[in-house]
């Protein structure tokens, strides 16, 4: 985000909701040469589109995300640092470590450690064969299922 729009000027363009339930502002930011910096983060793999909600962008946002994750491109590439733990580059599962998920302590669904929506949120590690007897996974993350 910071080498896309850092030193440049961007005009600020509202949907019908200027801020959030937690008081977040919710905007789409433009550069003056027409480049939509929401989108071309999510085109790049470095952003997912947030879809509890209805928004003007959320049908390209959902289209930019798929193309992302099959594109292996930004936090998809199978080996970003952000690649499930338990698992090698060549995503084979290593017998002795178990595949990992984590919790909230208020959730009910069970995230990969790279999932956007724990960034803010302290996670209890679970083994993934625990967490899935007991919550439903992330739609956002994605975690990854047992092997069988």
């Amino acid at each position: 985000m910071r080498r896309l729009v850092d030193g440049k000027t961007v005009r600020v363009e509202y949907d019908w909701n200027r801020k959030d339930k937690y008081n977040r502002t919710l905007a789409y930011v433009y550069l003056l040469d027409g480049t939509f910096v929401n989108a071309e983060i999510i085109r790049q793999g470095y952003g997912f589109a947030y879809t509890r909600y209805p928004f003007k962008y959320l049908e390209q946002f959902r289209k930019l995300e798929r193309e992302a994750r099959a594109g292996n491109r930004g936090l998809w590439a199978p080996d970003a640092k952000t690649a499930p733990p338990a698992r090698s580059r060549s995503g084979s599962q290593h017998a002795s470590e178990p595949v990992m998920a984590y919790v909230t302590r208020t959730g009910t669904k069970y995230h990969r450690a790279d999932c956007p929506l724990l960034s803010r949120t302290a996670a209890t590690p679970m083994p993934l064969t625990e967490a899935i007897k007991k919550y439903s996974a992330c739609a956002i993350c994605r975690p990854p299922l047992p092997l069988r």
